[in-house]
């Protein structure tokens, strides 16, 4: 499903699984109305619940979408905070990990979770 995803703006750098989620790390310019970029996968999001994710990252949106496979699944969009470096794991160059430690790039991540996991 999450292959399905794009943010208009934004580079997918890296895609795998975390804790049986699919998880994309995306960046780009920052922007403040981040929902309206997010398409595919037939996604519909709205708010996050405050305080469901950690210290270094804003939990923006949750919602649900379908995989190629008809399979329900949900969709949780989170925002790395301003002046937090990213993980090194999560591919990004050492310039887009400069940049998003600056504030110039914005990461987001991006998991779902289909059916059963």
């Amino acid at each position: 499903m999450l292959s399905q995803i794009k943010v208009d703006g934004f580079s997918r750098v890296q895609m795998g699984t975390v804790d049986n989620a699919a998880q994309g790390i995306y960046v780009g310019t920052p922007v403040d109305d981040v929902r309206s970029r997010i398409s595919g996968g037939q996604v519909s999001l709205g708010p996050a619940q405050a305080g469901t994710v950690s210290k270094a990252q804003q939990a923006l949106y949750a919602g649900k979408g379908k995989a190629p496979n008809g399979r329900e699944c949900s969709v949780y969009v989170d925002r790395l905070r301003a002046g937090e470096p990213p993980f090194e794991n999560w591919g990004l160059s050492k310039r887009q990990a400069e940049d998003v430690t600056a504030g110039k790039q914005q990461v987001l991540i991006i998991n779902a979770t289909c059916g059963n996991g």
